[in-house]
């Protein structure tokens, strides 16, 4: 009820109310001035200052696979990030190679391997400073960039994610608006020190901490495989997973991936799962072979089932999913190493 018709009830004669009714009056218009009036509750991101919004939606990303392009997607968004990419070590090649990129051509996408100790800059960095690169030091990274992208660029900014002083990854900044200033660099610094744990799992891993790929051909793994299994007096199961979905549904997420990294790092994770039981190689059609010779009984369901349930839970935020419904095609050998070689699409 508002203030002029409860004051109007207040007003009607009666017995009760006429000696008081001024005083009541005056105590109620008070009461409704003291009191602020009602408004619609106020989104608490909307006070949040920038800088403390950035770290607190960077304290929320996961580690694991979809870390980087998370971690990349929201700098880019509150940065204003227009060319800039994110190169992270890779431990088997011992190269920064590029996982998340934007307003680059492709040329320079496929050039952006930057081995340890590059140039000054690269190493500047890789003590944990940020690193402003203009003038003639900007030659030291001619040959990481097309022609044309290198003719637009007129200083570069690398933001190092250094975790346990080892330097896990970069971000080369080509472009942005606005300009940095020594605020913005400041809140660089902070967010890629409170990131830098997120990629550790990706890009701090030595060589000898990856599970290993076979040099052999794939009709010399397959017939080696089948030898193996033979001599367990296990059978040989074969499966063929089809990456395609995945790395087209993560695209249509985030176009700033690289799929070649998370085709790369699926392999990894299936090497790792079954380095006990089996091998697990890339084929033609960015598909996956899986051979497993040391299981004793040939329950293909369950390996199948598992397979799924691991890549759902490491894929959950990038894709945004709580499980995967794939084709896994799969075929039991026992002792026809020509039924294997077609399965796989290799001739006899």
């Amino acid at each position: 009820m508002g203030l002029i018709a409860r004051a109007r009830l207040l007003s009607r004669p009666g017995p009760s109310r006429r000696g008081g009714l001024l005083r009541r009056m005056q105590t109620l218009i008070q009461t409704e001035l003291r009191t602020p009036p009602l408004s619609a509750p106020q989104d608490s991101s909307a006070i949040i200052a920038p800088a403390e919004e950035l770290l607190y939606r960077l304290s929320q990303i996961s580690e694991g696979i979809g870390a980087p392009v998370l971690l990349f997607r929201l700098l880019k968004e509150h940065l204003k990030l227009q060319a800039a990419a994110l190169v992270l070590l890779d431990g088997s090649r011992q190269l920064f190679v590029p996982w998340c990129t934007t307003g680059l051509d492709t040329t320079t996408r496929h050039r952006l391997l930057l081995p340890p100790g590059a140039n000054d800059p690269f190493n500047r960095a890789a003590a944990g400073q940020i690193v402003l690169v203009d003038k003639e030091e900007l030659q030291g990274f001619r040959e990481l960039f097309s022609s044309r992208e290198f003719a637009l660029i007129q200083r570069l900014v690398l933001v190092p994610f250094v975790h346990l002083h080892r330097l896990l990854g970069l971000l080369l900044i080509v472009r942005m608006a606005p300009e940095p200033d020594p605020k913005l660099l400041s809140l660089l610094q902070q967010a890629a020190q409170q990131a830098s744990p997120l990629l550790h799992r990706l890009a701090g891993r030595s060589a000898e901490q990856l599970p290993a790929e076979s040099g052999l051909s794939v009709p010399e793994l397959v017939q080696n495989a089948l030898q193996t299994a033979k001599q367990k007096s296990h059978p040989l199961v074969l499966m063929r997973l089809d990456l395609d979905p995945i790395l087209r549904r993560a695209a249509s997420r985030f176009p700033e991936l690289e799929t070649f990294r998370l085709q790369e790092e699926l392999a990894i994770l299936c090497r790792a799962m079954f380095q006990v039981i089996g091998q697990v190689r890339v084929i033609q059609k960015r598909s996956l072979l899986i051979l497993v010779h040391g299981m004793k009984e040939a329950d293909v369901e369950l390996l199948r089932r598992q397979l799924l349930a691991v890549l759902a839970d490491h894929l959950r935020e990038l894709l945004a999913t709580e499980s995967l419904e794939l084709e896994v095609e799969s075929r039991v050998i026992v002792d026809e190493p020509e039924a294997a070689l077609r399965f796989i699409g290799e001739s006899p």
